[in-house]
């Protein structure tokens, strides 16, 4: 599960980040969801609400001006985490 943590989210994170740019809403919404799961697996406690706000206001095009906050919150811990996993499995 580690390992496909490091292999596969590093690249959700990315088309998450991307969508964002292009304000491609609906993206940005199906990839928190996408990620939604595979942070609470991992037990990621740090962004459990905030990728939770991301999808529903992704979603809702609500608070619109919150979601590139969102957004590099969830990018910057997710980078931690795959970081010090990597460590861990090296």
């Amino acid at each position: 599960m580690i390992l496909l943590f490091i292999e596969t989210v590093p690249q959700n994170v990315q088309e998450l980040v991307d969508a964002a740019h292009a304000k491609n809403w609906e993206q940005v919404s199906k990839m928190a969801h996408k990620l939604k799961s595979t942070v609470d697996s991992m037990g990621i406690k740090a962004i459990h609400s905030d990728i939770r706000k991301l999808e529903a206001n992704a979603k809702l095009q609500e608070n619109l001006d919150q979601v590139s906050h969102l957004v590099k919150q969830v990018e910057t811990v997710v980078s931690l985490c795959v970081r010090q996993l990597q460590k861990e499995v090296s």
